[in-house]
């Protein structure tokens, strides 16, 4: 057992909280005596020591959904094995005094307290308290807030990610319960409590259990982080660009620098034309059809795959001579400015967003892409170069510029520590241990890589003065965050281009052995295709996964690794056979599998309401997942938010409620509608497909 699983054992084990209201806390203190200081490197000369005390904060609230107000009626804080149970935000200033006073709090001595949510807390709190520093990535949404200069408030998943219900599958022993202060139960019933209101004890229960989660998640961070590394990480991906950084050399930073993109001009025109992102997109043939008999293959840890074995910009880019194109796109990383006239779909695919396109003329948009255009001006890497002979035919390809770097590895502070951990990752899961703490570690590590290569520039800094948000853009200097740099733009660019490139190729070769005058392929998600007709294309599968499995052994032996931890990265893994199947485009569709599970990937629907609504009903999910579908707020349990940045009044069941500022979390319906010209589309091919019906018969 690792020192990290034996700390938590040791602090769960103990955990039997002893809850207090607030008037004993802050009349006696706290009964936790002496605790010890663990020092955090900061930058400066400025030391900054935090008391190991294993803090929670949540609130729970009553929301107004007429007037959109919210008001709390209830907090709860821990420390270590103590809750305390508060009705007041009087009661929580003091309980913030009494820690003040008690530890010694200053501004060299924090107590850190974790919110599982602190952008929806620090709305609250914003105008209550004297919030002295603030670190945000965007507007309204904190990562990290001191008050008084001594009590730091921080996010907790913006490290674990997913919500406080999964943060305690992955990491504590205590689990998060469901029950009636849910707000999309309240949703539902529209119970409105105030601070005076009864709670039951299975109510208080929830209570309780969501801060032990976050006091339990506090002891993991001191243990894996605070004491043995002296810092904090505030994001998932900031853990693993810290280390990144570490590994860096001198001299490759300073090549770093001369690969950058020398203007911030050139950075905004890579990152808008030339990044891509995953290829999401369905079959236009067969879209809002039912069908049977459908495999799903998906990519094993594509985007660490392509970290790991293809080559990427290792130079910086020149100009070259268009016209030798030829000669350069099978040997180096291309960036290749091109006009296309006379652009034609050459299967039911279309694979160009219009939005990352420079110029279009006259174009037929099949659900947000290029079906086909009079012409079209795009900048591509040469893989995309390559991906659009595959899917289209031009009348003309005029090649307007070109820009080529050397092909090369990721450097190996790049690679090691994702290989690292994606090396205890697998230990742990063949160890059956994929339920633990560092399992979930090790995965997220492996994970936010990719997130560290496409991590954009902070161009605004955001600010928080007198309790109002604002933005300045005023301190970005980009010849500053140049010389800081040492992740190359270009290396995200090229491992989604490598990511598409992988999977579209393996459409287009499946499309190509396809007697089916719509192709086999039904829709395809970043690294997953949805397909009929397995059988007949497995052994293209059998073989693209074996070219990839002798190119991934090369260079992983080539690192010195142990191959067996890594035979099957980058490769097709078979996820499912025999299922029925509907789509209605990017990121809406439906999937019954052969054991008679129904899943329902719908953006912007939450994943069960559909399912538990037909489970209900018994109404048939097929009929009812169409265009003009329509759920109401108790069936679709979606939410909106609206923020309340001035003083709001309530009386609530007699008593008078008042918050400086707040939000409330309302519920809303939820309506599916096609796109007009996509609409149009689709019944343009009914048309076709009945007309030719008719014409058999």
């Amino acid at each position: 057992m690792t020192r990290l699983r034996e700390c938590l054992v040791i602090f769960m084990n103990k955990i039997n909280p002893r809850v207090y209201p607030a008037s004993i806390i802050i009349r006696q203190g706290f009964d936790v005596g002496s605790l010890p200081n663990v020092k955090i490197r900061t930058k400066g000369k400025h030391k900054l020591f935090y008391v190991r005390a294993c803090c929670g904060f949540d609130i729970e609230t009553s929301q107004i959904f007429e007037t959109k107000e919210a008001y709390m009626y209830i907090w709860q804080f821990a420390l270590n094995d103590i809750v305390v149970i508060g009705r007041s935000w009087e009661e929580f200033a003091e309980v913030l005094e009494v820690l003040k006073v008690q530890y010694k709090l200053n501004s060299s001595k924090r107590i850190i307290i974790w919110i599982a949510n602190l952008p929806f807390e620090f709305q609250f709190l914003r105008h209550r308290f004297n919030v002295t520093d603030v670190f945000a990535k965007e507007v309204r949404k904190p990562l990290y807030a001191v008050i008084d200069d001594c009590i730091e408030l921080r996010d907790c998943l913006a490290i674990s990610g997913g919500s406080l219900e999964q943060l305690a599958k992955d990491y504590t022993q205590t689990k998060k319960l469901v029950g009636d202060l849910d707000y999309q139960k309240s949703a539902i019933t529209g119970k409105l409590r105030n601070s005076k209101t009864p709670l039951t004890k299975d109510e208080l229960q929830y209570c309780i259990n969501d801060v032990v989660i976050l006091s339990e998640w506090a002891d993991y961070i001191f243990s894996e982080y605070a004491e043995p590394k002296k810092y904090i990480p505030l994001t998932k991906t900031g853990i693993i660009r810290r280390d990144i950084k570490a590994g860096i050399s001198y001299e490759q930073k300073k090549h770093i620098y001369e690969q950058y993109p020398e203007t911030f001009i050139l950075y905004k025109d890579w990152f808008q034309y030339l990044f891509r992102g995953g290829y999401v997109h369905a079959n236009l043939f067969y879209a809002n059809k039912i069908l049977e008999d459908v495999a799903g293959v998906d990519i094993t840890s594509s985007y660490p795959a392509q970290i790991n074995f293809r080559p990427m910009p290792v130079s910086k880019f020149r100009r070259v001579n268009p016209a030798e194109l030829d000669k350069y796109i099978d040997t180096h990383c291309c960036i290749i400015k091109a006009r296309f006239k006379g652009m034609k779909n050459r299967f039911a695919h279309s694979i160009e967003s219009k939005s990352k396109v420079i110029f279009v003329k006259n174009p037929t948009i099949d659900n947000g892409r290029l079906l086909k255009a009079d012409e079209c001006i795009s900048l591509l890497t040469e893989l995309d170069y390559q991906v659009y002979n595959m899917f289209y035919t031009f009348t003309s390809v005029e090649i307007l510029s070109l820009e080529v770097a050397t092909r090369g590895y990721l450097p190996a502070y790049m690679t090691e520590p994702m290989n690292k951990a994606y090396i205890k990752k697998d230990e742990l899961k063949k160890a059956g241990l994929s339920d633990t703490p560092e399992y979930a570690q090790q995965k997220s590590y492996v994970n936010s890589v990719y997130g560290c290569t496409v991590t954009r520039l902070c161009v605004e800094e955001i600010v928080l003065q007198d309790g109002e948000w604002s933005t300045d853009a005023t301190s970005f200097d980009f010849e500053r965050e140049r010389k800081k740099a040492f992740m190359l733009p270009q290396w995200g660019i090229w491992v989604t281009s490598w990511a598409r490139y992988q999977l579209l190729s393996t459409v287009y070769a499946i499309e190509c052995e396809s007697t089916n005058p719509c192709g086999d392929v039904i829709y395809c998600d970043t690294d997953s295709i949805k397909m009929m007709n397995y059988d007949k294309h497995k052994a293209t599968i059998d073989r693209i996964n074996k070219e990839i499995g002798e190119k991934m052994k090369d260079r992983i032996l080539a690192q010195n690794l142990p191959f067996e931890h890594f035979d099957n990265l980058g490769q097709f893994d078979l996820e499912y056979e025999h299922a029925t199947m509907k789509t209605l485009g990017a990121k809406r569709y439906i999937t019954t599998y052969a054991d008679g599970k129904t899943k329902v990937t719908v953006a912007g629907l939450p994943k069960k309401a559909l399912t538990n609504y037909c489970a209900e009903t018994g109404a048939n999910i097929y009929d009812m997942f169409d265009d003009g579908l329509l759920m109401t707020v108790d069936i679709a349990m979606k939410n909106a938010s609206c923020y309340n940045d001035e003083p709001t009044e309530a009386i609530i069941d007699g008593e008078r409620m008042r918050e400086l500022s707040s939000i409330c979390i309302f519920p809303i319906p939820f309506s599916l509608k096609l796109d007009k010209i996509y609409k149009l589309m689709l019944d343009n091919i009914e048309r076709k497909e009945q007309k030719y019906e008719k014409r058999i018969y």
